[in-house]
């Protein structure tokens, strides 16, 4: 429901901002998916955490109680906690120049160069949690792997669309925006989708959380 109603937000202040007499650039900006460090941005981020979370607490019960697979679901918590200081920073981002500097990428799907290691590692990840995921309960395996193909279509595919666009559309704006939106809104999909499937295998695995504040 969050996720739709900024999705809903950023489109209506994007038709006001510029194809309306308002000048509403400053809120546009705070909705803006394409910016950094606003509301969406910290709603992504907040995704990321919460999963880092949930990831976290399914590990250390785990290896409390000696199952396998504990390690597993720590290392993809500390994984997901530097995607979420990645996502609110954008360090990703500094690859791009050397990237490009190394293969000699002018241009095309390639333009916007991190997606070149983001796609071997998420090869590299494939590979290395293949067993892992086969061990997972049905249901919540076919979530994480719906998940993360809605995330990575959205975080290297449509990036991938975006730079074939920017280098050969320069004038195609208004298709960058769209691209851009929906890049970020299938990110946000993606994450929701995961924590749900977090949620149902904790279900009947992990038990409830007390935690107590004294002061």
């Amino acid at each position: 429901m969050i996720l739709l109603i900024l999705g809903a937000i950023h489109l209506l202040t994007w038709y006001l901002n510029f194809y309306t007499s308002l000048d509403i650039f400053t809120i546009f900006r705070v909705f803006d998916f394409d910016e950094e460090t606003n509301i969406p941005t910290l709603f992504n981020t907040a995704l990321f955490v919460i999963s880092a979370l949930l990831m976290l607490v399914t590990g250390g019960y785990l290896r409390r109680e000696r199952r396998p697979y504990a390690w597993h679901w720590i290392f993809l918590g500390a994984l997901f906690v530097l995607l979420a200081i990645d996502e609110f920073t954008s360090i990703h981002e500094t690859l791009v120049e050397p990237m490009r500097d190394l293969f000699d990428i002018e241009g095309g799907i390639f333009y916007l160069a991190w997606v070149i290691p983001a796609l071997f590692l998420c090869l590299l990840g494939a590979l290395l949690l293949l067993r892992f995921m086969i061990r997972l309960p049905p249901a919540v395996r076919r979530l994480f792997i719906a998940a993360a193909v809605v995330y990575l279509v959205g975080a290297v595919g449509l990036e991938m669309v975006q730079g074939f666009l920017t280098t050969s559309f320069p004038d195609a704006s208004v298709m960058r925006r769209i691209v851009t939106f929906l890049e970020e809104f299938l990110e946000m999909l993606g994450l929701i989708i995961l924590i749900r499937g977090l949620l149902a295998y904790m279900i009947g695995r992990v038990p409830a959380l007390e935690v107590e504040i004294v002061p």
